[in-house]
């Protein structure tokens, strides 16, 4: 008995290393794995992916919003006053008489100077009041009285970008002078009235039998209409033949340039292949900095022409 139960535990002995079909011959990274990680692992590999390109698309976005910010309120009044300069400087006698005269002249074209002391503002004035126009500085609207003559001349100019000239006009009070010279002489209006005029309700720039002057610019942007300000002449009107008014729709809204849609495309899209591009250049050689040497002037000058473009989009008197 003792031999056999010696005999049987050493062939249980023997016996208990070997292997149990199917108990340990599967290969345990491969079925388990397999199994119960490749779930976890795809959200990781779709948030791996997606996430990294939300968030760039969304620092574009920002940078973007943070340049055209900088581009309306810091550069666009740098602009202007490069623009008043030569203004200045491509004044001419002969032009500004023609236009004093009521004949057409190019749109964009120095036709007088604007003084407001009481606000601080003196502007050489252009013909046309398109969005482009007023880039340059406050211009007399198309079709309507030339100054000092009878009837109603419309000068506009922008509140809050490039120079905003206009940007004071409802703090001037009944009297303060405003002095508009041309071609033919010099001419001194005194305030009579001012508001904000509301859709439905008169406009401001329409003809009259008086010799006056009407400034506008656009309200702030939570609301609609137009500021105004009406002075009339002091002293007696020159003699001018009767002046038929036909205003073009587009100057008399004061709207943005339509015109100016394909080029804010076109420019938007290329400014927004300059980032994409610089950032898979840098994915690619990220060791060098001469990517964003070469890069950031292409980024800058496609923003920039984007953002003028884009600023024709907006009221002409913004």
């Amino acid at each position: 008995m003792t031999v056999t139960a010696d005999t049987r535990q050493d062939q249980d002995t023997l016996v208990e290393p070997a292997a149990v079909p199917g108990d340990h011959l599967v290969d345990e990274g491969a079925g388990h794995h397999t199994e119960e990680e490749a779930p976890r692992r795809r959200p990781g590999v779709v948030r791996a992916t997606v996430l990294p390109w939300f968030a760039l698309i969304m620092t574009v976005l920002a940078m973007f919003a943070v340049l055209l910010v900088g581009y309306l309120f810091v550069f666009t009044h740098t602009a202007a006053t490069r623009e008043q300069h030569v203004l200045a400087s491509q004044f001419n006698e002969r032009v500004a008489i023609l236009a004093a005269l009521g004949h057409r002249v190019p749109d964009g074209t120095p036709i007088a100077t604007l003084e407001i002391p009481a606000i601080g503002v003196h502007q050489i004035a252009v013909y046309g009041t398109s969005a482009a126009d007023l880039e340059k500085g406050p211009g007399l609207m198309p079709r309507t009285a030339p100054p000092g003559v009878r009837g109603n001349s419309v000068i506009a100019g922008r509140r809050v970008t490039f120079g905003r000239p206009f940007a004071n006009l409802l703090s001037l009070v009944k009297g303060d002078r405003i002095i508009v010279i041309n071609g033919r002489g010099t001419f001194t209006y005194r305030v009579t009235r001012s508001g904000v005029a509301r859709p439905g309700q008169a406009d401001p720039v329409e003809p009259s039998t008086r010799p006056e002057l009407t400034l506008v610019t656009s309200p702030p942007l939570s609301e609609s209409g137009r500021e105004y300000v009406v002075a009339a002449l002091a002293g007696p009107p020159l003699a001018q033949p009767r002046y038929v008014i036909t205003r073009p729709t587009s100057e008399l809204a004061l709207s943005g340039d339509a015109s100016a849609v394909p080029g804010t495309i076109v420019w938007g899209v290329l400014a927004l292949l300059a980032v994409v591009a610089t950032v898979l250049a840098y994915r690619r050689w990220p060791q060098t900095g001469t990517i964003y040497f070469l890069s950031t002037p292409i980024m800058l000058a496609t923003a920039v022409l984007w953002f003028e473009h884009l600023a024709q989009l907006l009221p002409a008197t913004f």
